[in-house]
């Protein structure tokens, strides 16, 4: 399923340029029924280890994936260190950071986020010492 925001006019992406109109997206509420039961033992507990993932013209995939989840075995390697990546699998960093800053963040609630590029500590100080203690303290960072 590919899902896009509507492109305001005289743009080029939905809700990440400056003075572009805001766009609002869909809700969606994903339903899996498995015609048979499973052991829960199997997926473990919540939240998995979802993720999105881009295949590239030269066929590398990049994938991005909740901070200390595994890549897949199709995520192209040659990524891990390059440009603010500072995985390390023999402590199982993926997809975080030098400060441990993630790429990809679960928020319980509704929030604004700030346009594309901007530095989020800008608007979400408290971010910092949530990634810096690796999610143990200013757990609600996200909260006006």
């Amino acid at each position: 399923m590919t899902l896009a925001l509507p492109t305001p006019n005289g743009f080029k992406f939905a809700n990440t340029e400056p003075n572009s109109p805001k766009v609002t997206g869909a809700m969606l509420t994903v339903t899996i029924s498995l015609k048979n039961p499973v052991d829960e033992n199997l997926f473990g507990s919540a939240p998995y280890n979802t993720y999105i993932s881009r295949k590239l013209g030269n066929g590398e995939v990049i994938e991005v994936h909740f901070p200390g989840y595994r890549p897949t075995k199709f995520a192209s390697k040659r990524q891990f260190g390059s440009n603010h990546d500072d995985t390390d699998k023999s402590t199982d960093k993926f997809y975080q950071t030098e400060d441990n800053l993630p790429w990809a963040m679960i928020i319980p609630q509704v929030w604004e986020h700030p346009k594309e590029k901007v530095d989020l500590s800008l608007d979400y100080p408290e971010i910092l010492d949530w990634a810096s203690s690796r999610g143990k303290s200013k757990k609600d960072w996200y909260k006006p």
